[in-house]
């Protein structure tokens, strides 16, 4: 009931409602600001209380319009959702102020209050056709400049990821940095970099 309407274990695919119809046609909506936040740089999350085969909905039900590749991290079990995005903040090297938690349930918005205070929990409307508007509003959300590396930052931290995998197969830290074959390039700031290069001036945990 955030990003479809329904609960997966009770209506199954077939059931969730994502479409062109109301209510499905409002959370269609919603998920469209989401890509919209993507393609400005954001990263898309996913926290949920559910079997880890869930995450294949995006693929498998014909009214998504988010696939599984959209998002940049997610964890799908039956732990609390405030361990699970402390989880992800560690793994995407972010600290916890800069995630913003949207969800449905007013007990699952109290738990991120508490426990993880430095998360922005806005209130979601109960309303579904008052959410996409809702997400347009979050000020947290909006961009003062974009840059190429904003449209493909999932992308770049998707790679990250994989990094950090191949990083534990390896048997020590030098056969970690040799098999990502890397190449170190150097330049003076100029008129094509100055704008990355203030963007990255302003982010403390880089």
């Amino acid at each position: 009931n955030t990003l479809w309407g329904g609960i997966l274990g009770e209506d199954g695919i077939k059931g969730l409602r994502c479409d062109d119809e109301f209510p499905g046609n409002a959370f269609k909506d919603f998920q469209r600001e989401c890509l919209r936040l993507k393609a400005l740089g954001m990263l898309l999350i996913i926290v949920s209380k559910n079997d880890s085969d869930a995450i294949e909905v995006f693929d498998k039900h014909n009214g998504m319009l988010l696939k599984k590749e959209d998002f940049a991290a997610y964890k799908i079990n039956w732990m609390p959702k405030a361990e699970n995005i402390a989880e992800i903040s560690k793994e995407l090297n972010l600290g916890l102020n800069s995630f913003v938690f949207i969800d449905d349930s007013y007990h699952e918005r109290a738990a991120m209050r508490r426990i993880r205070p430095e998360v922005l929990v806005p209130e979601l409307p109960d309303d579904p056709s008052l959410r996409p508007q809702f997400l347009r509003s979050l000020t947290s959300t909006w961009v003062v400049r974009l840059t190429k590396e904003d449209r493909r930052r999932t992308e770049m931290y998707r790679e990250q990821s994989l990094r950090e995998a191949l990083k534990k197969q390896s048997g020590t830290i030098e056969d970690y940095l040799r098999s990502l074959e890397q190449t170190l390039s150097i330049s003076f700031i100029s008129d094509y970099n100055i704008a990355r290069i203030a963007q990255l001036h302003m982010r403390t945990n880089q």
